[in-house]
């Protein structure tokens, strides 16, 4: 039955409302009250009648009703005023009554009838992550592509769980995880600074569908709209996350913390209800808002169900609603295919055990479609276990196999990325050039893109700085279409200088052409701050952080709170003590409860005191705050760092010694470096030859080891090296610049 009025269609089956051709966003509460006005037009209902019939069985306050008509007039804002509250009594249906007709005739039924679902052309990617030694590689195997529309089919999804949140305080099911939560007018309310997370207690193990309304308040420092399946409810990084709004106007779907796809979507609106969906089933991820697809992709050796077992929800920085929330498990597990055992062992470690099968299933299975996908498969084992020959060999055997055009797709970008892994990065470039001048899917272009911004970093860590460069151009010259990764090829092109004025005419230009308020304009903001600083150019730096600030404040708060930093640390090293105290103070008032500002607040205390020559009271701070893990936890091993540096600085070479042996041991690739360094168990000639090593990182750590050392005029010449390259401010950073200041450095023009 469809019940037309007022220019709209209800059909209360399919729960649909639609406005001649578009689809209208309603609550399922909102339309059960819809209902009850509509079957009972121009009579008065009041408000204990109407919070009967929609909560029968709870006891609910009069706010839980008001929220719940204001909802349903913003959802029939096109058709006027249809709903007439009577003062101390209820409401009213003013609007047209209903007429009632048959679904299968009505107008709705072609606006409810799914366009055929087609899928594009799909394509697949192998993550390079660059550590210690080039060619690490972790697995991140993903394609994907478009569909027209959110696939719904009420025969594949049975409901597993659901909650619509009418009792008095979030219960058992749910574990708050970061921020704070309650039951508030019948939503699930989760507000705080930071990230705002909730756990469902229980486990979904496999294939998933997860359906939510959500609302962002309009105070909210970043709107986003987050979930994550997890494999647990601790800190750990496994699983998947997809969010809506995690970098203005962006969609992200990440895998282990390594993004696997980017894509624009529209910004989130504050105080506006959006439904969310998203879904997890075999390989296809993806998130989906008022029924439309936002963001999808496609991971042919997908995480294990034990890896996505919990469900997160949540959002940065501010307030977020969520209603009526179902998820639903497959009904039907799919068939097992020849290759889903060595798929298995694969996600385990167990690679060569894997690559046995996959060889298995494409002698076995020849002439089939499955031979040319484990031949694929094949591929990517012997690209995890550094057999670059033989993994191109596979990539491009897969071509003249029965593979389906997927895998075919998939296997042409793992064979330039196999070159890349093998040093030859001349004919990678080559191999990708030639994919994009014949390349027209949107979906295969994005990764194309992507594997050149690699290739690019590692021309830049072999040491070329050029060709770096020309990857990034040609980047930004011949992917339009894809204006997120040109973005941070533009970026890379301003950083990419090896002099001071180049890198600051760089960064000038990226931000003058480059206007949208996103991450990368933050870090050229924040890499031209430090630039400034380390020229010894204060009022410049002053004004690039107060830009920061002010850009970013109604974006994302904790990037803003990076302008007040950098402002309290240029008015210190300025000698602006009172001006310095007093942005810090501002800083550490913002997002309260939250454990950054605080940590920034104990990096700038410890420099004020250093900067005023209380070396010993400076190292105190920072041990303190290590200590008690109150604050610097953002800084992690980094503090340890600098609390070494401090006691050489001092003389107290036993501390100093402790504290830098711990950093031996560190899982991040240039720490142990640095570390040995300072213990003088690693020759400075070796350090600075270490092209591992970031090249910012180099050139700082060996000034200061020089200065440290009393070797002034070695250091005085290896200064212009920090000006060119350092990217953060820091305790570190702003310390080397008053040493090079101390020491009549001037700044070349």
């Amino acid at each position: 039955m469809i019940y037309s009025f007022n220019g709209y269609q209800l059909n209360p089956v399919e729960r649909i409302l639609v406005r001649g051709e578009q689809s209208v966003t309603i609550t399922p509460k909102a339309r059960d009250l819809l209902m009850i006005f509509l079957q009972n037009p121009g009579v008065p209902l009041n408000r204990r009648d109407l919070m009967m019939k929609l909560w029968p069985d709870v006891v609910v306050g009069d706010e839980a009703l008001t929220v719940q008509v204001s909802d349903l007039r913003k959802a029939l804002a096109e058709g006027g005023d249809l709903i007439k509250t009577i003062p101390r009594e209820g409401y009213m249906w003013t609007g047209e009554a209903a007429v009632r007709t048959e679904d299968a005739k009505s107008p709705q039924a072609a606006v409810s009838e799914r366009t055929p679902r087609r899928a594009w052309q799909r394509f697949l990617s192998h993550r390079a992550v660059i550590g210690s030694t080039i060619g690490v590689v972790v697995l991140l195997s993903m394609a994907a592509w478009q569909l027209l529309g959110v696939r719904d089919d009420s025969t594949e999804w049975a409901l597993e769980f659901s909650d619509d949140f009418e009792r008095q305080d979030p219960g058992p099911n749910f574990l708050p995880i970061s921020g704070t939560w309650n039951i508030n007018f019948g939503g699930l309310r989760g507000s705080g600074s930071g990230f705002v997370s909730i756990d469902l207690v229980r486990e979904f193990p496999e294939d998933v569908r997860i359906d939510f309304d959500a609302s962002i308040a309009p105070f909210s420092g970043k709107k986003e709209i987050a979930l994550f399946l997890r494999n647990g409810h601790d800190a750990q990084p496994s699983g998947y996350c997809l969010s809506i709004g995690a970098d203005q106007e962006v969609a992200e779907i990440d895998r282990n913390n390594l993004e696997i796809k980017l894509d624009r979507c529209p910004s989130l609106q504050g105080d506006r209800s959006y439904h969310a969906s998203v879904v997890r089933s075999g390989s296809e991820l993806q998130v989906a808002l008022d029924r439309r697809v936002q963001i999808r992709c496609l991971d042919p050796i997908p995480l294990s169900a034990r890896d996505c077992s919990v469900v997160r929800i949540g959002t940065y920085d501010g307030l977020i609603r969520i209603d009526n929330l179902r998820i639903y498990r497959k009904r039907l597990a799919e068939a097992v295919e020849p290759t889903t055992v060595g798929d298995q062992l694969f996600i385990r470690g167990d690679v060569a055990a894997a690559q046995d099968l996959y060889e298995r299933v494409v002698r076995d299975q020849e002439g089939k479609p499955v031979a040319g996908e484990a031949l694929f498969k094949l591929g990517m084992c012997l690209l995890e276990r550094k057999q670059y020959a033989d993994a191109f060999s596979a990539f491009q055997s897969v071509g003249a196999s029965p593979a389906s055009d997927y895998f075919k797709s998939v296997a042409v970008i793992n064979a330039g990325r196999t070159l890349a892994l093998q040093g030859d990065l001349e004919s990678a470039f080559s191999h990708f050039i030639n994919l994009e001048a014949t390349t027209t899917d949107p979906d295969q272009r994005y990764q194309i893109a992507s594997d050149l911004l690699l290739l690019a970093d590692r021309f830049y860590y072999t040491g070329r700085l050029d060709r770096a460069v020309d990857t990034h151009k040609f980047i930004v010259e011949h992917f339009e279409d894809v204006p997120l990764l040109t973005e941070r090829a533009a970026l890379h092109i301003g950083l990419i200088h090896p002099t001071y004025p180049g890198r600051r005419d760089g960064l000038l230009d990226f931000l003058k052409t480059q206007k949208r308020i996103g991450k990368p304009r933050h870090a050229a903001l924040e890499y031209l701050g430090t630039v400034y600083v380390m020229a010894g150019d204060y009022d410049s730096a002053l004004a690039i952080y107060d830009q920061m600030e002010r850009e970013f404040q109604q974006v994302n708060v904790r990037l803003s709170l990076r302008g007040l930093y950098g402002q309290a640390m240029v008015l210190c090293m300025a000698g602006r003590a009172a001006g310095a105290e007093q942005v810090a103070r501002k800083m550490e008032a913002r997002l309260a409860n939250d454990p950054y500002p605080g940590a920034l607040f104990a990096e700038y205390s410890s420099f004020a005191k250093w900067s005023s020559g209380d070396i010993r009271a400076a190292a105190a701070l920072v041990k303190s705050a290590l200590v008690s893990g109150s604050s610097l936890t953002d800084m992690g091993e980094y503090g340890r760092l600098d609390l070494g540096l401090l006691y050489l600085e001092n003389g107290q070479g036993a501390h100093a010694e402790e504290s830098l042996v711990t950093l031996l041991s560190s899982p991040d690739p240039d720490l142990p470096k640095i570390a040995s360094l300072f213990l003088d168990r690693l020759s400075l000639e070796a350090f600075d030859a270490d092209l591992m090593i970031e090249a910012e990182r180099r050139c700082l750590f060996a000034f200061e080891y020089l200065h440290l050392g009393g070797r002034d005029e070695e250091a005085l010449k290896a200064y212009p090296g920090c000006l060119a390259w350092t990217e953060v401010i820091s305790p570190i950073v702003c310390r080397a610049r008053i040493h090079a200041q101390r020491l009549g450095f001037t700044t070349p023009r």
